[in-house]
C-alpha cells in the first residue's frame, strides 16, 4: 500500500446527540438489474510529471478526482474526455489527503489542505476552477469527507476535542457528535443529497451510524460483529461497508433503508473490503485473495458478483463507482501507482 505525504492522526472523540434508535427505520427497498456480464473496457492513466497518481472519487459523469504526488501532494481532476487538471489551494504546503478527495455530480470538489502553519483546512473547488477555503469556526483542524450534489459537505473538525460537521452551501454550519463515543472516523463519512451521514465511531468497540439533518441519529452492528464500518450511502439510504468477525476478518455488507443486513464475501478472499455503494445498489470493493494479492469486485443488489483485474496490474484498488457503473480505482505495478476506469 502507498503511504500518504500528509499524515493524519487517529481520532478519539466525546460525542453526544439526541432521538438515538437502533438499526429499524422505513423505507422503501433497492430494485437494482442484475450485473450483465465480466465484459469492460479498462482506461489507465496517470497525472503528467507526478510520480502516482491515487483516485479517490467518480461522479455520474465520469468525472474522476484524487491525488498525485511528485515532490509534493496536489489535487486533480480528469474530464470524462481524457483531460487532466492539477490543482492546489495557493500557498499550501499540501492540497490534497491521499485517498480522501470527494466529488460531486457537478464537479464541485471537496477535501483537505495544509497550510504554510501547518493547520490543515478544507476547500471546495468548482468546475470552473474557482477555489475558496474554510474552516469549522473556532477550529484548529477542519476536515472534508465527502459532499453531496447540494453542495453541503460533511467531515470532522477539532477544538478542544473532535466533532462531525455540515457545511451547507451558504456557508452555514452544523455540529454533530454520537453520545458515548470515545472516537469517530470522518475521513470515511458519506453523504446523500438528503443530508443523510453514514459513518462509524469508537466506544471501545466500531460500530456505525447514521445522522440526518434535524439531530436524529441511528446507531448499527452487524450481527456478531466486533466491528462495523460503513463506508457508503446512496440516495435510497442503503449503505456499504465492512465488517470484522471475531477472529478480526473482513467481511462486506449492505444495510438495507429499512435496517436489513446483508453480508457477502468474494469467493476464496480472506478479506472483503467495500468502498462505495450507487443509487442501483452496485457496491464495488478490492478483496485480498490467499496469496495476499489484491483484486476489484463489483456486486450488484441482486447479489451477483464478478472480479476484475486492471492487466498487468500487481494489485487493484477500486475507489467508487457512478450510476453507469464506471468504476474508478488506481493499481499497482512495477512502475508505481496509477488511475484506473473500467467501464462496462
Amino acid at each position: 500500500m502507498f503511504q500518504s505525504a500528509l499524515r493524519f492522526p487517529l481520532v478519539y472523540v466525546v460525542i453526544a446527540s439526541a432521538q438515538i434508535a437502533t438499526n429499524t427505520e422505513a423505507a422503501p427497498p433497492i430494485g437494482p438489474p442484475a450485473l450483465a456480464s465480466n465484459s469492460a473496457a479498462f482506461v489507465t492513466f496517470d497525472v503528467p510529471g507526478a510520480m502516482a497518481t491515487y483516485p479517490s472519487g467518480i461522479n455520474a459523469s465520469g468525472m474522476v478526482t484524487g491525488s498525485c504526488n511528485d515532490a509534493g501532494q496536489h489535487g486533480f481532476v480528469r474530464e470524462p474526455g481524457g483531460t487532466m487538471i492539477r490543482f492546489d489551494v495557493p500557498g499550501t504546503f499540501a492540497t490534497s489527503s491521499t485517498n480522501h478527495i470527494s466529488i460531486n455530480d457537478s464537479g464541485t470538489i471537496t477535501g483537505a489542505y495544509v497550510d504554510p502553519n501547518g493547520a490543515i483546512r478544507g476547500f471546495l473547488r468548482s468546475k470552473d476552477g474557482s477555489l475558496i477555503t474554510f474552516d469549522f469556526p473556532g477550529a484548529t483542524f477542519t476536515y472534508p469527507g465527502g459532499i453531496n450534489n447540494n453542495g453541503t459537505v460533511t467531515g470532522m473538525y477539532i477544538d478542544t476535542t473532535h466533532h462531525g460537521f455540515l457545511r451547507r452551501p451558504g456557508g452555514a454550519w452544523m455540529a454533530f457528535d454520537v453520545p458515548g463515543s470515545l472516537g469517530f472516523f470522518p475521513q470515511k463519512l458519506s453523504i446523500n443529497n438528503s443530508g443523510t451521514v453514514a459513518g462509524h465511531y469508537f466506544d471501545g468497540a466500531t460500530h456505525g451510524f447514521l445522522w440526518r439533518l434535524g439531530g436524529s441519529l441511528v446507531t448499527f452492528d452487524v450481527s456478531g460483529a466486533s466491528g462495523t464500518f460503513p463506508v457508503g450511502i446512496n440516495e435510497s439510504g442503503a449503505v456499504t461497508g465492512h465488517y470484522q468477525d471475531a477472529r478480526f476478518a473482513h467481511h462486506g455488507f449492505v444495510r438495507d433503508p429499512r435496517g436489513a443486513f446483508v453480508t457477502f464475501d468474494v469467493p476464496g478472499a480472506i478479506a472483503t473490503l467495500p468502498v462505495g455503494i450507487n443509487n442501483s445498489g452496485a457496491v464495488t470493493g478490492w478483496y485480498t485473495d490467499s496469496s495476499y494479492r489484491n483484486h476489484g469486485f463489483l456486486r450488484d443488489a441482486r447479489g451477483a458478483l464478478i472480479t476484475f483485474d486492471v492487466p498487468g496490474a500487481s494489485g487493484s484498488f477500486p475507489v467508487g463507482v457512478n450510476e453507469r457503473g464506471a468504476v474508478a480505482g488506481w493499481y499497482g505495478d512495477a512502475v508505481g501507482a496509477h488511475g484506473f476506469l473500467r467501464i462496462p
